[in-house]
């Protein structure tokens, strides 16, 4: 009886496991204050459970407990969340929000620390590619899934996709970081989706303008 318990425990785990779906993947979910036109917030205005829920995101590898909201800095690493308005051309890839990352220094390091956002979760099983929307300063990006960096190719727009067919139905971390900058660049993050087998990555492109 006892061992039955312990093989049906055992099952409810692994379901529970399984059950593990991604958030938040188009960060439309997030509840903070909206903020006027034109109006920066604070670098550490809302905390990642509001503004990314299910995410985390860090600076190197520290990980932050808050994050900026409409925030652009002068060279300092930044995790923030931008949205729903603010003035052009800072404007959200897509609906209300999107992520953006900057690679800088902290405090008084003179060295350049990444900023990345990461979340571990389901990929479904059948998934050949990852599509997510950005648009980032040349050879800045990087996308990291199970924790190998995943290349990507342009879709057209700030469109791309990554071939993750290797991870499908398996739990693993995605990660996006902005790992250097260039000037004071910006890189900005949205629409993440976990797409079926479309045969090749040219029929997803053919695609790409209407994406």
């Amino acid at each position: 009886m006892k061992a039955l318990a312990t093989l049906l425990l055992g099952v409810v785990s692994i379901g529970s496991v399984y059950g593990q779906t991604f958030q938040d993947l188009d960060f439309e979910s997030a509840t903070v204050s909206n903020l006027p036109l034109n109006q920066f917030g604070g670098a550490n205005d809302a905390s990642v459970t509001n503004a990314f829920p299910g995410w985390s995101a860090y600076i190197g590898t520290n990980q932050l407990t808050q994050v900026g909201h409409n925030v652009i800095t002068l060279g300092a690493a930044s995790v923030s969340l931008l949205g729903p308005q603010y003035a052009p051309p800072y404007t959200p890839l897509q609906g209300n929000y999107s992520a953006t990352l900057q690679a800088g220094n902290v405090l008084s390091d003179a060295f350049l620390h990444p900023a990345s956002i990461a979340q571990t979760g389901l990929i479904p099983d059948g998934t050949k590619f990852m599509r997510f929307q950005a648009t980032f300063p040349f050879n800045t990006l990087e996308v990291a899934v199970g924790g190998l960096g995943a290349p990507f190719v342009a879709l057209g727009g700030s469109s791309y996709v990554c071939d993750v067919s290797a991870f499908a139905n398996q739990i693993q971390k995605i990660r996006f970081t902005m790992n250097t900058n260039i000037g004071n660049g910006l890189t900005f993050v949205d629409a993440i989706a976990p797409m079926p087998g479309l045969g090749a990555i040219t029929s997803i492109a053919k695609e790409g303008n209407n994406i």
